[in-house]
């Protein structure tokens, strides 16, 4: 990772804390428990603005390179190496999955009202309204690898009631290498998705309910395969994506669109494949290999183009559209504190996370806390703004691996030995 960089006084103005900072988010901070702040002081933090938005910091232990996720009105989190749980917006611990403490806390995804689970690379779903958990069968389902962490391209991809598995195929029954699996009802639904050539090796997965569509990218050629999730034995649309293939950072099947951050010659660029016309559009701005997020046709990403793009461990963020290169003008790049870097600038970051209707984005850092890691969020478009609190000096919020839907938005709090789970309910 690169050092922490000194900017030029010229170039970026080095600001205070004011209220014009915070103007517009909306945001205030509700502890459920309070720490004593360990990161350096800075100049004065301006009070929180009151707003409709409340931030809520809970005492839940999250371990901190572990996955978070969101279903229909809970968060999902990992305790430890191995070890998930779940809790609902108002608690204060857990609620509990039966064996929770031996499933995998980086390779799980949530569909709907149900989690589903792995453990030495076989499934389970559990049901948080009946309480009951579904072990799928190793000769139906099992995984063809299991990720360590929250970020690496995982065997399994979800969206709606719908969950795409990726699996070892000589070790299943019927020799498939993708598995639909529909938790609509009350025990899952298993479909076999046709892949001629089974020596292909799978690079990345996705799923759309809404378009319904679920999606493979193989490791040879670039090749990607859609199907259709209504017809699921249907011959696949194909495509090769030429050269710009997605890199390890995880795709996404959003709008009838895969987008995915792709390499050409050493350099990372924003992708996009249409799988309507078979086109790839690309931005031209280079940009880092890191979690974008993504509605379908706003985006946001993180930009390097030079060495001012990056701060220590965090990186310049830009939203844009589909079709049209990011808008660096979101990250102001103002100092949070002093004339140095020492905790963060804004608008930098390095994990995203956007509304359905793309109108509200937040970013924040990833895994431990860091002092120069804090949550933001941009509203329609407009600058990133930091969020603030007053447990905290400077009074801002720090988080990291922040996820929203359009009820929730949750993420990681507290500091680099010490990781509890925060919220904020947008409905």
């Amino acid at each position: 990772m690169k050092n922490s960089l000194r900017f030029n006084a010229a170039r970026i103005q080095s600001l205070c804390l004011t209220a014009a900072l915070l103007a517009g988010t909306g945001l205030t901070a509700v502890a459920q428990q309070r720490k004593a702040p360990t990161r350096s002081t800075g100049a004065a933090a301006a009070p929180a603005p009151a707003g409709r938005l409340n931030v809520v910091k809970t005492g839940i232990k999250v371990e901190p390179r572990s996955r978070i996720a969101l279903g229909d009105g809970f968060i999902v989190y990992g305790t430890g190496f191995t070890g998930v749980d779940y809790m609902m917006p108002g608690d204060t611990t857990g609620r509990g999955i039966p064996g929770g403490d031996e499933f995998s806390s980086a390779e799980f995804v949530v569909c709907g009202k149900k989690i589903v689970l792995t453990k030495n690379f076989n499934i389970s779903v559990f049901d948080t309204e009946t309480k009951t958990m579904v072990n799928i069968p190793e000769s139906e389902v099992r995984l063809a690898s299991m990720s360590s962490e929250m970020y690496n391209a995982r065997s399994l991809a979800a969206d709606g009631p719908f969950c795409l598995a990726s699996n070892d195929h000589s070790s299943v029954g019927d020799n498939s290498v993708i598995k639909l699996i529909d938790t609509s009802g009350p025990r899952p639904k298993l479909i076999k998705l046709p892949v001629a050539d089974t020596r292909l090796k799978v690079h990345q997965i996705a799923i759309d309910a809404t378009t319904r569509q679920a999606l493979v990218v193989f490791e040879v050629d670039r090749q990607v395969l859609v199907y259709d999730i209504d017809n699921p034995n249907a011959q696949p649309k194909y495509f090769k994506l030429g050269d710009y293939g997605p890199v390890s950072t995880p795709v996404k099947l959003k709008g009838g669109k895969l987008f995915y951050v792709g390499d050409y010659q050493g350099s990372n660029y924003f992708c996009a494949l249409d799988i309507a016309t078979g086109k790839v559009w690309y931005a031209t701005t280079k940009v880092w290999a890191y979690p974008f997020a993504t509605n379908g046709s706003t985006y946001c990403v993180f930009l390097n183009r030079e060495a001012n793009d990056s701060s220590a461990l965090e990186y310049r963020s830009s939203i844009g559209q589909f079709g049209a290169e990011p808008n660096p003008a979101v990250a102001t790049g103002a100092f949070v504190t002093g004339k140095t870097n020492a905790d963060g600038m804004v608008g930098f970051g390095s994990s995203a996370a956007m509304t359905s209707d793309g109108k509200l984005v937040f970013m924040a850092g990833q895994a431990e806390i860091s002092d120069g890691e804090h949550l933001h969020v941009s509203r329609g478009g407009g600058p990133f703004q930091l969020v603030p609190d007053a447990t905290e000096k400077p009074a801002f919020l720090r988080a990291t691996d922040v996820v929203t839907n359009d009820s929730i938005v949750a993420f990681k709090v507290g500091d680099r030995t010490d990781v509890k789970l925060g919220y904020i309910k947008l409905k």
